[in-house]
């Protein structure tokens, strides 16, 4: 066969697996790190904080945030009322977030939800953590779980190429 161009030929054959190692086991020790934030950030809130109820004041929306694949989102806010360590505080949260055409579940002025209240920074989380999970899945905890299956499935792409055995190509007579 003639080739046209003048570039050479690209080598083929086994490449190392030193590299993909090497990302699995970055993309591992970041899932660790990634995890043990999370944990500890959500430890850290969860001894902090206090529960509390609040009335919602004020319900907006965002501005609706265009998809190339369906249709477009909006976040629902809420200006929210409470009482935490005798003091009255107001504060804003996103009460539902990613809403396509209408937020479920619906919320009314007036309603009283339950949130979280950290005594050390005046942080509110809507909605409130249970005390019992320890990890939230949320931010770094996400970040953590995708890095995780990304380094999983990189492991299994080095297992794959360390077993298998380099072929040899017939070369053509030109």
């Amino acid at each position: 066969m003639f080739r046209m161009s003048g570039a050479p030929r690209r080598r083929t054959g086994p490449k190392s697996p030193v590299p993909p190692a090497v990302a699995c086991v970055a993309l591992g020790a970041f899932a660790v790190w990634g995890f043990m934030t999370a944990a500890r950030s959500s430890a850290s809130f969860a001894t902090h904080s206090v529960a509390t109820a609040a009335v919602i004041e004020r319900l907006r929306v965002s501005a609706p945030r265009p998809s190339t694949t369906g249709p477009s989102r909006f976040d629902e806010y809420a200006d929210i009322r409470y009482s935490a360590h005798g003091r009255h505080e107001r504060a804003e949260i996103v009460i539902a977030a990613g809403c396509v055409g209408e937020c479920f579940p619906v919320y009314r002025l007036g309603e009283t939800i339950h949130i979280a209240y950290d005594t050390q920074n005046g942080y509110v989380a809507y909605p409130a953590p249970h005390r019992g999970s320890g990890f939230d899945t949320s931010g770094m905890g996400a970040l953590a779980v995708v890095a995780a299956l990304f380094g999983v499935s990189c492991f299994v792409v080095v297992l794959g190429r360390l077993g298998r055995q380099p072929t040899a190509r017939p070369r053509s007579i030109a």
